[in-house]
């Protein structure tokens, strides 16, 4: 008998993935360039790790010395072999992560998505494709992320906290993640995230390094890549020349002080909406960050309170689209970790009344649409670059986080909607 035919879900889900694996190929060949791209860096300063020198004096790296510890062993290999691995590694990653969002929605509401196995990565293909072509390391830290969450969700507190750890010594900020762990009382997952990031930072990686290397790898990260984003204003300008990244931070300054918006350098276009000095832009951005930390504490403490299905998938999106818009540093190829909030958008839709439902679905199609618009091979690299310089994946993340603060504030917390269009 002939094995049964793969069904239109099946063959959408190969075929995105398929254009991932070009992304990845396309990635392969950047790193073979000249100047190679991100994970140049990263090899590079793993072998400053293997060679006992501190890797946070590679040009270019921007991560703790924790990271280039754990890709030491992938630096030991050629460079050409390592290259290869780690974006076979990314592409295996990103089909595990599509593949555990799919499971989750469905297990959190019951009966099959099969859509769910390739809309999210539908949505986010132009992110994937940043991440990938760059040789970056943000699907490998979103697998050990979800690994994470899938724990928490089992109520497998420790091991959810082992895991954000092991993700927040790779990339900071992941550990944000932790304060979804405190809206439920997972006190212990908390405790254990943070410790065991504490332990893989400080300890562990001296062990490699060295106390006094790693010590002052630690402060020269903090001085060059943290210290100018917490002084912001005048000192943040000075430090940047160009402020980079898809944040609530470099998107505030870019359309708000005479800044360039493009990496060209000084002379590069702008895209400020007005000129203010950058000392009142520092106190507007933190105005802004603390609004969105107000709104994020209020859904948590409403939903938390909440029995609707899917109420804590909600909530680690949610605590996720945040933790992206804060963190200052996040460029648009970070954004692929919103694959997980698009699978709870659209696999996890609460019941709304009418004028909010409508609401919901317009901002999610308005965050696809943003992000699109950054794509060179759809509307050419000037529009491309343009949108991009606009803030458009920032735009689009803002839309993802409004669509679910409205599944979480539009719904009682048996799961009903607030009210009945019937009555």
């Amino acid at each position: 008998m002939s094995g049964r035919r793969p069904g239109p879900h099946a063959l959408l889900r190969l075929l995105l993935l398929g254009l991932c694996a070009y992304f990845a190929w396309h990635g392969v060949h950047a790193g073979l360039r000249e100047r190679g791209s991100d994970f140049s860096v990263y090899y590079d300063a793993g072998r400053a790790v293997l060679a006992g020198r501190d890797p946070t004096l590679v040009e270019r790296y921007l991560y703790l010395p924790a990271f280039a510890v754990a890709l030491a062993p992938l630096a030991a290999l050629p460079y050409t072999a390592a290259l290869v691995l780690w974006q076979l590694a990314s592409l295996v990653a990103l089909a595990w992560v599509t593949a555990r969002c799919q499971r989750r929605c469905e297990r959190a509401l019951g009966g099959a998505r099969p859509y769910l196995a390739w809309a999210p990565l539908a949505c986010v293909l132009r992110l994937v494709d940043s991440s990938l072509a760059n040789g970056q390391a943000n699907l490998l830290v979103l697998a050990l992320i979800v690994a994470a969450l899938e724990a928490w969700f089992e109520r497998r507190e420790r091991r959810a906290g082992l895991l954000l750890g092991c993700a927040s010594a790779l990339k900071i900020v992941p550990l944000f993640l932790a304060v979804a762990f405190l809206a439920r009382r997972g006190v212990r997952a908390f405790t254990v995230g943070v410790a065991s990031t504490l332990l893989l930072v400080l300890p562990l990686s001296a062990l490699v390094l060295g106390w006094r290397t790693n010590a002052e790898g630690l402060a020269r990260w903090y001085q060059q890549e943290v210290r100018p984003y917490q002084r912001g204003g005048d000192e943040l300008l000075a430090a940047r020349a160009y402020l980079p990244g898809q944040s609530l931070t470099a998107v505030t300054y870019r359309l708000l002080c005479d800044t360039p918006a493009t990496s060209v350098g000084a002379a590069g276009p702008r895209a400020n909406l007005v000129a203010l000095d950058p000392q009142r832009v520092k106190w507007i951005v933190r105005a802004l960050s603390a609004a969105t930390l107000l709104a994020l504490a209020g859904a948590l403490a409403l939903s938390a309170r909440s029995a609707a299905p899917a109420a804590r998938l909600r909530e680690a999106a949610l605590v996720l689209c945040a933790a992206l818009a804060l963190a200052p540093l996040v460029h648009k190829a970070h954004m692929v970790w919103l694959v997980l909030p698009y699978a709870v958008l659209l696999g996890c839709a609460p019941p709304l009344v009418p004028v909010l439902r409508r609401a919901r679905w317009g901002l999610v199609g308005l965050s696809v649409l943003a992000i699109g618009a950054t794509t060179p091979t759809l509307l050419g690299r000037e529009l491309a670059t343009w949108a991009l310089s606009y803030d458009a994946v920032f735009f689009g993340l803002a839309c993802v986080g409004a669509a679910l603060l409205a599944d979480v504030w539009g719904t009682r917390r048996d799961g009903a909607p607030l009210t009945d269009s019937a009555s």
